[in-house]
């Protein structure tokens, strides 16, 4: 006879997050902020240049809870969180590319998404988007097609 395990239920996303109607997990913007959603949180980082060789990094965890809920969060991100996530973690990130000692980087045309976002950061204005672009300017006027809005199927 087979005997087979319980399927196991799917983790109850917090409703904030699924208003938010995000698609994937994963975002990453310029100049430097990356965003990673999970079911009952929200991980920032943010890359902030310092000058040509330093930069700050802010990491930021979120959950949407007030109240008494809200005090416990706080307390076992105070208590653990903060120490095995943004610690441990991140700090092990930043430990291998330390001791990397790896041979210069050889790009293949499937790594054509890292090339282009490499040439799209060198692009970028060296003061942010707070330099107006022309072509956007001259686009103004002309106003982008609607899109359709996309229906997701949500279990309850």
């Amino acid at each position: 006879m087979l005997h087979t395990r319980p399927a196991k239920a799917a983790k109850k996303v917090d409703q904030v997050i699924a208003a938010m109607d995000v698609p994937g997990n994963q975002h990453i913007r310029l100049p430097g902020l990356l965003r990673i959603v999970h079911t009952k949180f929200i991980h920032y980082e943010w890359y902030v240049p310092v000058d040509e060789d330093l930069y700050r990094y802010i990491q930021v965890f979120v959950e949407f809870r007030t109240g008494m809920s809200g005090f416990l969060f706080k307390l076992r991100y105070l208590g653990a969180i903060r120490w095995l996530f943004h610690g441990q973690f991140t700090g092990q990130d930043g430990w291998m590319v330390n001791v990397m000692d790896a041979p210069p980087e050889r790009l293949y045309r499937p790594d054509v998404s890292i090339t282009r976002w490499r040439a799209l950061c060198e692009q970028a204005p060296p003061h942010g988007l707070a330099i107006v672009d022309e072509a956007a300017e001259a686009n103004a006027g002309n106003p982008k097609p609607e899109r359709k809005p996309r229906s997701r199927a949500r279990s309850r």
